[in-house]
């Protein structure tokens, strides 16, 4: 992982977290991604599926070329629809909530329409365990997911 971006840690993770994960990992199995990641515009990594090196180095540098130029437009209610259909990082990427990027990285040509119809489905199952996960700096700490960064 690189000082671009930050990786939640939690002590244990709570049920909300976990929920998050194993949604993206359903969602990462359906559209046959190797790797699927929600980051936030501060670049925290709410979560990875699967927790890898590697995959913190892919997000890590997605974020720094799709999300850090666009961290102002997003904030400002702009929707962030990205893909990248050739090359050794293919990927699809959709904004939500007005803070997240959930993105879906896969090996083989893929049709990109397909894979966003998918994360639409999802997305808001996704966005609503997101904006569930309690804070992070205890009882006091902010509202949910947005009460992080």
């Amino acid at each position: 992982m690189t000082d671009s971006t930050k990786l939640l840690r939690m002590d244990k993770p709570s049920p909300e977290l976990e929920a998050l994960t194993l949604a993206l990992a359903e969602l990462v199995r359906d559209c046959g991604a190797t790797l699927g990641a929600i980051v936030d515009e501060s670049s925290v990594v709410w979560c990875t599926v699967p927790e890898a090196a590697d995959g913190r180095d892919i997000v890590a540098q997605f974020f720094r070329e799709e999300i850090a130029p666009n961290t102002k437009a997003l904030l400002h209610g702009q929707r962030l629809s990205i893909h990248q259909a050739s090359g050794p990082h293919r990927y699809v990427a959709e904004s939500f909530a007005a803070l997240y990027v959930i993105a879906l990285w896969l090996d083989a040509e893929f049709d990109t329409e397909l894979v966003r119809a998918r994360i639409r489905l999802a997305l808001p199952k996704i966005e609503a365990l997101t904006l569930a996960v309690p804070p992070f700096d205890g009882p006091g700490g902010g509202e949910g997911a947005q009460g992080c960064g």
